[in-house]
């Protein structure tokens, strides 16, 4: 509970900070993620489309938000604002990647495209070809069925976090979407059920 009153009090803060700088995205920006820490998502939401208001040609706003709006089920909304972000900022590997991981995973079948998702991942890979970007192809890949390529690519994900040689919390995720790629199974992910403020 200890930390549940430091973010608040984190909140608190940011608001006064912005009732002194009401032209402040970056403030917004803060709040939301505290809001977002204490399950308040609608609050989050409004600090981060107030945040692209004051600043609206900053592609990781977009992504933030449309995050966001894909960890609670509004896949929609998420689409848009990765989009929007990757027409901002075409040399923006994250939001390839993060709009190629919702395409591919979302549990909802109607926001599945793999083969967008399969094009996407490649541009980010190719922006960019680090591990988390090399998992969302591997996922991309599963998803319109090529389990060998899904199979070949999670290795080397899990090969290069390895190597790195120092603890990733992600490993663990990383090692299941590879045992599901080997039973021939796509990987399905969605924040829908985060947690909710009980206030």
């Amino acid at each position: 509970m200890e930390d549940y009153y430091q973010i608040k009090e984190s909140i608190s803060d940011a608001t006064k900070a912005i009732e002194r700088n009401p032209t402040d995205a970056h403030l917004y920006l803060y709040r939301g993620q505290g809001y977002i820490m204490i399950g308040q998502f609608d609050k989050a939401i409004s600090d981060y489309t107030k945040a692209i208001e004051l600043n609206p040609m900053d592609a990781d706003y977009y992504v933030t938000r449309g995050s966001l709006y894909f960890g609670i089920g509004q896949n929609d909304k998420a689409i848009a604002d990765y989009t929007k972000a990757v027409e901002i900022n075409p040399k923006a590997s994250y939001a390839y990647n993060f709009k190629a991981w919702l395409l591919a995973t979302c549990r909802d079948a109607e926001y599945r495209n793999g083969a967008e998702a399969v094009e996407l991942a490649k541009k980010a890979v190719e922006l960019n070809p680090e591990g988390y970007i090399l998992d969302t192809l591997a996922a991309a890949y599963a998803e319109v069925g090529k389990f060998e390529d899904a199979i070949t690519i999670q290795e080397k994900v899990i090969e290069l976090v390895k190597r790195e040689g120092k603890s990733n919390p992600l490993i663990d995720r990383f090692i299941e979407r590879l045992k599901s790629y080997k039973a021939h199974k796509p990987w399905r992910e969605s924040g829908s059920d985060m947690p909710r403020d009980k206030e």
